[in-house]
């Protein structure tokens, strides 16, 4: 009779271990996006990250707003798309006036704004839309500006008479540095590519020009200088 008690015990056990073997384990959910909630704090974290800012001016009470906010945002292609290019920055419309620059030019129009800005341009927007949006359309949206900023240029000269363009690199890139005496009407390459190094920043020689105009380009964007 025991021994049939303690076969029963070990049977109930062992059942409970497969059931619960083959549950679930808990569903790990990825941290909800950092909104900054200040335009100061979103330009200067976009500028200190290489990114661009996308701004969403709405209420708290705006159905549109939170649905853009909490759902369109945090799908995960979307989600993809803001963690790489983009400082996500929420505007309540009605404790803040910071979003206006980014509304001229609207009489009328639904919740949420959304703009993209360039922190190197505050006062613009390189794109804009107004109301509630879904997934696909605003994942397009996103797209557009979804690539690595530009390094900014800068000429420095050496002693000698020797002048340099300089620019921060990233090692992941690669850059080719080209020039235009016409205005910008043609490029010629002045290198062949070049990796991005460990360096905070890159010295590349150049021969002074009359009308010269430099340029790095980069597998996504260029930057100029003059």
């Amino acid at each position: 009779m025991v021994f049939r008690r303690i076969r029963s015990t070990v049977r109930t056990w062992s059942l409970l271990l497969l059931l619960t073997a083959a549950l679930p384990g808990p569903r790990v959910q990825a941290a909800e996006l950092v909104w900054e909630t200040s335009r100061e704090a979103a330009l200067d974290r976009a500028a200190a990250e290489g990114k661009r800012v996308l701004l969403l001016a709405g209420r708290n009470t705006c159905a549109f707003c939170q649905h853009v906010k909490t759902v369109v945002c945090e799908d995960p292609a979307v989600r993809g798309v803001l963690d790489q290019y983009y400082v996500p920055w929420y505007s309540l419309i009605d404790d803040s006036t910071e979003w206006h620059p980014y509304a001229v030019g609207l009489i009328q129009f639904n919740l949420p704004l959304i703009a993209i800005v360039d922190p190197d341009r505050p006062q613009q927007f390189l794109q804009r839309s107004t109301g509630d949006r879904q997934e696909a359309e605003f994942l397009e949206f996103v797209q557009a500006w979804a690539k690595p900023k530009p390094p900014k240029l800068f000429l420095q000269s050496e002693s000698g008479g020797q002048l340099f363009l300089r620019w921060t690199t990233d090692p992941a890139m690669r850059y080719r540095v080209e020039v235009s005496t016409d205005h910008g009407d043609s490029w010629q390459a002045l290198s062949d590519d070049l990796l991005g190094t460990a360096q905070p920043e890159y010295l590349f020689p150049i021969e002074p020009a009359a009308h010269a105009r430099f340029r790095v380009m980069t597998a996504h964007a260029e930057a100029d200088a003059e």
